[in-house]
């Protein structure tokens, strides 16, 4: 049995409080002891903190989105700007005035001064739906990638020595397309790079193809995002995914590669009084479900480096659990909603999550944690020092815009009025496939002449050197072919007869013991007949025969 924590006193939780509020910081709601919500408190999470990342997690219909929602709007409202995912359209009311009564219940629980707001927002989505937020490719890193196509590691190998080979060729990759070309220019010609073979390379081909079929190629392209229309203004910009909601697994890896473009071109600011930009990281748990130890480490260094430029990163999931922990131990905000536990499991899952949180000389986490209203969450997060507060209980306040998902029609007829609908809303066309076009530097179309091309880059004939190579094939395999019927001649005249008697000798050993006097009687007789030869050549000599 868990101990029971000493209680405290109401003024040292009081000064707790203080300490949440004392820095200026995101207000979240008021604090709650026993069954009283302390309404003359307020929670605040220190903006300084937000840097040290965090973590938002709780069952479905515990007040997650909503909680994001209202955090988003504090960030805006204190001129940051922020990016997150939006998987069901939960998120998508920020740019519509909220009018549910639910949230001035909640206002009048709170005493919270509470009126309806829209606040500026953009609708991006991974096609070309609301603003399409494209990627260039060849700015992502491949084991991301690799992770998008579900490739094992061989097959990943391969993926990322076609990226080297483009680096040495001094070729940009833009969009899906042109990855794909690649893979096909090393399929048809594996001796490009050292390692490759065609088959793992037609793996990599067939998973691409797949993917686009499904849309993922609209995500890469030009143009690109420029990381600073996301920080430009104090705006919200909501990356729409109901696009891909049949492949959920996705969801989370698209905004790791936006997080790790956020972190390529970002500056190193040091420590920050106010972040540069918060994203906050939906359904988070899929990015590393089955993920291999380089992707984790990949994202941990992404974590620990992006810090120090001033960007902060909160992960949403259902199970804190779910996230490996190497990344948990580096999110120093701890937003944990009510969990719903049916099995064992879950009640272990229950007891090591309310480990997981300083002390607390006011709450009984662990079972509070099962019994949580929707809207209240158990909050700790980190003082100026970076040492980890005890966790307060919080009833949230209500987000201010629209808590409910937008009519699609009237999503889409914000994002085409947005200004940034002009700058990307026209995709610049990539180039055709490498089976009817060669990659031409001016930009034409034309189909031009294969041998011409390698005549100009002083290049032997690929088909040649294929012939040659088939014709080394060839002799090779005659070679190993000689020299084997000749072992097996050999073999079958000698070896195997004696291998044979040696068998046959050693299954009794009186047959050993026969050939031992076999042999000595033939060496003695041996011995005789010369010693007799040489008597006979005595005697001859004495008479002269």
């Amino acid at each position: 049995m868990p101990k029971t924590p000493k209680k405290g006193t109401l003024n040292e939780f009081k000064k707790l409080v203080e300490e949440y509020s004392s820095q200026e910081g995101i207000p979240l709601g008021r604090p709650v002891l026993g069954e009283r919500t302390l309404t003359s408190f307020k929670v605040r999470i220190p903006f300084s903190s937000l840097t040290k990342h965090g973590l938002i997690a709780g069952s479905t219909g515990t007040g997650k989105s909503r909680a994001v929602q209202e955090m988003a709007e504090m960030l805006c409202e204190a001129g940051i700007p922020v990016l997150l995912s939006d998987v069901k359209g939960d998120v998508s009311g920020c740019a519509t005035e909220g009018s549910e009564e639910r949230a001035r219940q909640r206002a009048t629980e709170t005493s919270y001064d509470w009126s309806p707001k829209a606040y500026p927002t953009n609708y991006w989505s991974a096609t070309e739906r609301l603003i399409p937020l494209r990627l260039s490719i060849g700015d992502v890193d491949p084991i991301l990638l690799s992770r998008l196509m579900g490739l094992n590691p061989t097959q990943e190998s391969h993926l990322v020595t076609a990226f080297i080979y483009a680096s040495r060729k001094g070729r940009r990759l833009s969009d899906w397309r042109e990855v794909m070309n690649l893979i096909e220019e090393l399929k048809a010609n594996p001796d490009e790079m050292a390692g490759i073979n065609a088959n793992s390379m037609d793996v990599v081909l067939r998973k691409m193809a797949e993917l686009e079929a499904e849309g993922f190629g609209e995500l890469f392209g030009e143009p690109s995002l420029e990381i600073v229309d996301l920080i430009r203004e104090s705006r919200i910009n909501v990356l729409n995914l109901a696009d891909v909601r049949r492949k959920s697994e996705y969801f989370s890896i698209i905004i790791g590669f936006i997080l790790y473009e956020v972190f390529k071109d970002f500056p190193d600011v040091g420590e920050v009084e106010k972040p540069k930009l918060v994203i906050f990281f939906d359904e988070a748990h899929y990015l590393f479900e089955g993920a291999n130890k380089t992707l984790v480490s990949l994202m941990a260094n992404v974590l620990r480096q992006i810090r120090s430029k001033g960007v902060g990163v909160f992960f949403i999931t259902q199970d804190a659990s779910d996230l490996p922990e190497q990344i948990r131990k580096m999110l120093g905000t701890k937003i944990q909603f009510a969990v719903r536990a049916f099995t064992g499991k879950e009640l272990v899952d229950i007891r090591n999550t309310a480990k997981s949180f300083p002390p607390s000389s006011f709450y009984k986490l662990e079972e509070e944690l099962k019994k949580l209203e929707a809207g209240v969450s158990f909050v700790s997060s980190l003082d100026e020092r970076g040492k980890a507060l005890e966790p307060l209980k919080v009833v949230w306040y209500p987000p201010k815009s629209f808590m409910d998902v937008v009519d699609e029609a009237e999503l889409i007829s914000s994002a085409r009025k947005n200004e940034l609908s002009k700058k990307y809303g026209r995709r610049e066309k990539g180039v055709l496939p490498f089976s009817r076009i060669l990659e031409n530097p001016t930009g034409k179309k034309d189909v031009v002449n294969r041998a011409e091309v390698q005549r100009k880059n002083g290049k032997t004939f690929r088909w040649f050197k294929g012939f040659l190579r088939y014709v080394g094939v060839f002799v090779l395999w005659f070679v190993d072919l000689i020299l084997k019927i000749i072992w097996k001649t050999i073999n079958y005249l000698l070896f195997k007869p004696l291998r044979s008697f040696v068998v046959w000798m050693t299954k009794k050993p009186k047959r050993i013991i026969f050939l031992a006097l076999v042999l000595a009687t033939l060496y003695l007789v041996l011995s005789y007949l010369s010693e007799v030869r040489e008597i006979v050549k005595v005697v001859k000599e004495t008479l002269g025969w």
